[in-house]
């Protein structure tokens, strides 16, 4: 063994994918190096690291699981986290990422999420916008399965004894005393059917003890997630009620994806439902949907409510809740804005805010401020500030809790309107009993601040335009996270000549960081030493700047990465590297990039060869080993008979399950994969099993993974998944099984997912997955090209199904 570890060895010891012979090698090793101890250390720590900022991305983009995934990944790509950057800089974490993003995907309900709605602002968001399935009581014939934060504590079925116009009906219960969260029984299918069209789906309810609310919901999803939702929550059904028609009316625009439905329950009680119909109806019939109509102005005004809520938009999710003037409190003047309950405890929330379009302030740093007055010590209420693009989409936020105290306290947040911004939102979030009083709003402009580069990455042939003369020419801001990050030109800051390249945070303690980068082909630089530097200047840094060196091979994989970095606000000074570029190099990427709070720019960038003389950095890593991970042509080890380790298969190293071969429970030959919880996982816990492979043979194709499964006592789920990725990471197909896990105690069963490989395919992952307490064994996995007579698993049917539940299945 050499005197240290490598990376790899580091990544395998954690991820526990090594044999018994060589972790026992690592052990011994470990035992009298002090120095590697430290480096293992740090590596745990940064897997910890990893799985939070995904937390915190997810936390923030609040998707529901049942979007579609192209909306999933849009917002995530958006926010992309430093520490998620990381993972696809080092081969040890990218690995853990995919994984990782798979399972957060399917597990974003243990999350607390914000309560916007699809505005990001105006209302508390709906929960039935953010579950995931954890099980099912239906066989997946019938169209109904269960759904809900807590399905676990609910129980479906089809009731031919409580009957309406003699015809069966369904039914959702509880199933515990005090059920946490809430259950659905639901549906979903395409929206081809309805595109452009009004839609209205009704049903017969009848409801028997519920304590806190139930309803008839439907959502229409587009490919940038919710579109629309009516969950009548604003008129729930509550207590014992007999049969009653309610129905719910919503638009369903061109660029919808997918229809859901279906009836929840929150709390203890039980709601039959009968007669389920979907018709389509003409513009004279009202939407019943959370209203995103608000009264948008050209200029900020009234901020002070001398004129009562003009320009102001007062929204609730429910009755619980009094929006309006108060005329004897102020922070000065003579009224200030007021939301107070209405109820002991309110359900929903309530929201004071003011849309301004976005039209003067284009391009501009703005700081908008508020003063905030709180009463309500068990409640949650919140300062916003949003920019939102077309399309409903926010393009940038911040969110600020309100201490639980009656003083007068003034918030700020600062915020750069993009190129595309629509419009710009601010105002006061009030969620449980309480009040909350907001008064003496400012919108202000504060500079100009940096002209935004383009999002596109494109390779150039050779190092162009490297002083920033001629603007953002040759440079990208792709990747960075633009809601909280603004990359570009600074035309009023330079080391030499009249402009620089800059990244500058848009919000306190923003999460991800900014990237500003060049990318050339490697041509003349293969087998030969480079040296490549900059130079670069912080202020007001409460965070670090990043000189970026990265070197792609023809797989688009990253073979070499480093940085030197910068904690402190400092003048001009010259950072570079000097390194061997490999032969496998297809194309070189350096630039700048920032995390935290501040600004930094870099200018004068230079790329040349050097000879040998010139030493390489003594900071140089060494370049990355990537094996198998992401560049394998063929699936591998997919019957687990390798021996005692997982070649070939990776996990995402959770130390709450055991991963590993079992040789005593197989579906055929001489071993499957096996995923256990331990005594200490919790209902949360996860653990995902993953390898994946290049799409290269498989595009333009029908791909079909299937494999054997065979459970005990899963309390969450299990099942598997497949996704494809392009080159950039995004992913294009995604089936994990949501809508059919497999739970409780099954013997050896076999499972299928198909999928189409796009025409940009990149990368092609799989595995199966645990979520909660339980064992699973997999076995006899495989991966084979089908015909188009085959059909492909999505999540959305073709067509609702089985609404007079005639079919007992």
């Amino acid at each position: 063994m050499n005197s240290h570890l490598s990376d790899h060895e580091l990544s395998g010891y954690t991820h526990q994918i090594l044999s018994d012979e060589q972790r026992e090698t690592i052990d011994r090793h470990l035992a009298i190096c002090p120095t590697c101890r430290e480096w293992l250390m740090n590596h745990e720590a940064l897997q910890r690291r990893i799985r939070y900022s995904l937390l915190t991305d997810l936390n923030v983009v609040h998707p529901s699981p049942l979007m579609t995934y192209a909306a999933i990944t849009s917002r995530l790509n958006q926010r992309r986290s430093l520490m998620f950057r990381q993972l696809a800089l080092r081969i040890a974490v990218a690995v853990t990422a995919v994984a990782l993003l798979i399972a957060l995907i399917v597990l974003t309900n243990k999350i607390q999420r914000p309560i916007t709605n699809s505005t990001g602002l105006a209302l508390a968001a709906s929960q039935i916008a953010s579950f995931t399935t954890l099980g099912s009581t239906s066989s997946p014939g019938n169209g109904w399965f269960l759904a809900g934060t807590a399905p676990q504590n609910y129980e479906t079925g089809i009731d031919q004894v409580v009957t309406h116009d003699g015809k069966s009906s369904g039914y959702i219960s509880s199933t515990v005393r005090s059920p946490e969260g809430f259950g659905t029984w639901m549906q979903m299918f395409k929206a081809d059917d309805y595109r452009g069209k009004r839609l209205r789906l009704s049903a017969y309810v009848k409801a028997e003890h519920v304590d806190d609310w139930a309803g008839l919901w439907m959502r229409i999803d587009g490919p940038d997630g919710m579109i629309s939702l009516d969950n009548m929550q604003n008129r729930p059904i509550r207590g014992t009620v007999d049969w009653q028609k309610v129905a719910i009316v919503l638009d369903v625009p061109q660029n919808s994806v997918g229809i859901a439905f279906g009836v929840l329950v929150q709390g203890v009680g039980r709601v039959w439902i009968a007669t389920v119909r979907f018709e389509v109806v003409d513009q004279n019939v009202p939407t019943t949907g959370i209203k995103e109509d608000t009264t948008l102005i050209s200029q900020p005004s009234n901020l002070g409510f001398e004129a009562g809520l003009n320009g102001w938009s007062p929204e609730s999710t429910s009755q619980d809740y009094s929006i309006g003037i108060d005329s004897a409190i102020a922070h000065s003047g003579q009224a200030s804005g007021h939301i107070q309950s209405t109820a002991t405890e309110p359900l929903g929330a309530g929201s004071l805010s003011q849309y301004i379009k976005a039209d003067d302030y284009r391009g501009k740093q703005l700081r908008v401020t508020g003063y905030i007055k709180f009463d309500g010590a068990a409640t949650a209420a919140r300062f916003v500030v949003y920019t939102f693009g077309p399309h409903n989409t926010t393009l940038q936020f911040d969110s600020q809790s309100i201490d639980s105290t009656a003083a007068w306290q003034k918030y700020s947040a600062a915020l750069y309107v993009p190129r595309n911004g629509d419009r710009i939102a601010y105002g006061v979030i009030l969620e449980g009993a309480g009040q909350v009083w907001i008064d003496d709003m400012q919108v202000e402009v504060t500079g100009l601040g940096v002209l935004p580069a383009p999002s596109d990455r494109t390779v150039e042939q050779q190092p162009i335009n490297l002083d920033f003369e001629t603007g953002s020419t040759g440079w990208s801001a792709a990747d960075s996270n633009t809601q909280e990050y603004v990359s570009g030109i600074d035309p009023t800051a330079a080391y030499l000549g009249r402009a620089s390249g800059s990244i500058e945070s848009l919000v306190p303690k923003p999460v991800g960081m900014g990237l500003l980068r060049q990318s050339i082909k490697a041509d003349d630089y293969r087998d030969k030493r480079v040296r490549v530097s900059g130079y670069l200047k912080t202020d007001r840094l409460n965070g670090t700047a990043y000189f970026l060196m990265t070197i792609y091979s023809q797989q688009d994989q990253m073979i070499y990465i480093n940085s030197h970095s910068i904690n402190i606000s400092t003048d001009w000074q010259w950072i570079w590297f000097v390194l061997n570029v490999p032969a496998n190099s297809d194309r070189l990427e350096y630039g700048l990039a920032l995390r935290g709070e501040g600004q930094a720019w870099i200018d004068d960038v230079s790329i040349e060869l050097v000879g040998d003389s010139v030493e390489t950095s003594s900071f140089e890593t060494s370049p990355l080993q990537y094996g198998g991970a992401f560049g394998a042509s063929q699936p591998d080890n997919l019957g687990f008979e390798s021996g005692t380790n997982l070649k070939a298969w990776f996990n995402s190293g959770n130390p709450d399950y055991q991963v590993g071969v079992d040789h005593s429970v197989v579906h055929s030959g001489g071993a499957s994969a096996h995923i256990q919880s331990k005594a200490t996982t919790s209902a949360g816990s996860y653990e995902v099993l993953s390898q994946f492979l290049r799409a290269d043979d498989y595009r333009g194709k029908r791909l079909r993974l299937s494999g054997y499964i065979e459970t005990n006592q899963v309390e969450g789920w299990a099942g598997m998944w497949m996704n494809i990725a392009d080159s950039g990471n995004q992913l294009l197909s995604l089936d994990n099984m949501q809508n059919r896990p497999i739970t409780s105690t099954t013997d050896w069963r076999k499972y299928e997912i198909v999928l189409d490989i796009p025409e940009d395919g990149a990368v092609i992952g799989f595995g199966a997955l645990l979520q909660g307490k339980g064992e699973i064994w997999w076995d006899d996995v495989k991966l084979e090209v089908v015909g188009q007579d085959v059909p492909t698993t999505h999540p959305y049917q073709q067509q609702p199904l089985n609404l007079d539940f005639e079919n007992p299945k």
